[in-house]
């Protein structure tokens, strides 16, 4: 174990140190996957003294978790643009290594990697968590890219996969040489729970949304082509009148707001199709609906379906990374990435309210076995902190 650096916080007391190497920033401000690990270390405040090692301008020296906020540059989306953050994190770790037990790299990239490494060679155990299936992946940069990428993985001490295909992926990449370890998002589940016919009517009200007499389907992400919800609109125009959809998440791709505003218009579904930018009280949102659909191109672990299956909605999804863990027989249905699947999934629910009514049931029964923020937290802390012996 790394011992106490000279001037540490004094109210650090016996707690673990950790060090969260995140270049986009970590904390409520952050749009990513780190949101996921600020919401797990959350959990942990009084048992991890947390810093973490950034280069965003958002983030500057705003302290997450009672820790440090340290930027060592500026990342951006480039590498090329991430060299001041490279190297003033490497540097930072040659200096400071002593004053953490654990590090934590928030994604697999060159800009996490190499001070990872760093910290490894020094003796400091590293973790490294991959939330997406193009992290694990070695095509980056080249020839000379991809073979760094590579050797590096190969020397991190402990992988964190937040799905099964992540893991496999990780487990072929990695070789014998790392562990790797499958501990997904978790998610409140006091917070986001079921509410009754009288609530949701309530909270239709509230939200101003006109009454789905047959099911409000629900959607909740970033709007863009890889998420897919111009594809429930198209969905929308082949089911019945009684059935509404609300959307909910900022636009992020140029042209898409227009695009979806223009299928609506196309489609005659105005008064249907309902679009929410911006809440802080999403659970709201669940709460008005039974179905939760997510046609997407490619995902980690989407927070937005483990939210509404703790809140009792049925899963509809693609079969990708993330999806594929949570969409199980007798609870929710896989469909392909095109609008008549959708609508025919959707159906067999209309048609079916008994089927509906159980499968809500088991969408809750699901998240609370093995998807509780409660418990995935003690996997990760206990995934974190393994041989250090102030932990306990």
């Amino acid at each position: 174990m790394a011992s106490k650096a000279a001037g540490c916080d004094s109210d650090r007391g016996e707690r673990s140190r950790l060090l969260v190497v995140s270049p986009g920033g970590l904390g409520k401000q952050y749009h990513g996957p780190a949101i996921s690990i600020y919401r797990l270390l959350s959990r942990l405040e009084d048992r991890l003294h947390v810093d973490v090692l950034h280069g965003s301008v958002e983030q500057d020296d705003m302290a997450p978790l009672k820790g440090r906020a340290i930027r060592t540059g500026t990342a951006t989306s480039h590498f090329q643009g991430s060299f001041s953050y490279l190297i003033g994190a490497s540097w930072f770790m040659f200096r400071h290594h002593r004053d953490y037990d654990v590090v934590l790299l928030a994604s697999l990239n060159l800009l996490t990697l190499i001070p990872g490494v760093i910290a490894h060679m020094l003796g400091i155990r590293v973790v490294a968590r991959a939330a997406a299936i193009a992290e694990v992946s070695t095509q980056t940069g080249g020839s000379l890219g991809s073979a760094l990428k590579l050797a590096l993985m190969r020397r991190v001490s402990v992988y964190l996969a937040i799905s099964g295909r992540i893991k496999a992926g990780l487990e072929e990449v990695a070789g014998g040489e790392g562990s790797v370890h499958h501990i997904p998002n978790g998610v409140d589940t006091a917070r986001f729970a079921p509410v009754d016919h009288g609530r949701a009517a309530q909270l239709t009200q509230e939200l101003e949304l006109k009454p789905a007499p047959l099911l409000r389907l629900i959607c909740v992400g970033a709007m863009g082509n890889r998420k897919g919800q111009h594809i429930l609109v198209e969905a929308m125009s082949l089911l019945p009148e009684g059935v509404a959809l609300l959307l909910v998440g900022p636009y992020r791709e140029q042209g898409y707001r227009q695009e979806i505003t223009n299928l609506i218009s196309k489609k005659g579904l105005e008064g249907r199709v309902d679009h929410i930018e911006f809440m802080h009280d999403v659970e709201k949102a669940y709460g008005t609906g039974a179905v939760y659909l997510l046609p997407s191109a490619g995902e980690g672990m989407p927070n937005g379906m483990l939210e509404a299956m703790a809140c009792g909605l049925v899963p509809i999804g693609t079969r990708v990374s993330g999806i594929e863990d949570l969409i199980q027989p007798g609870c929710g249905r896989f469909v392909e990435r095109d609008a008549r699947s959708i609508a025919d999934a959707v159906q067999a629910y209309i048609r079916d309210p008994e089927k509906l009514a159980k499968e809500r049931n088991r969408a809750r029964s699901r998240i609370e076995a093995a998807y509780s923020s409660a418990l995935v937290s003690e996997r990760f802390f206990h995934l974190l902190t393994k041989g250090i012996n102030n932990s306990l």
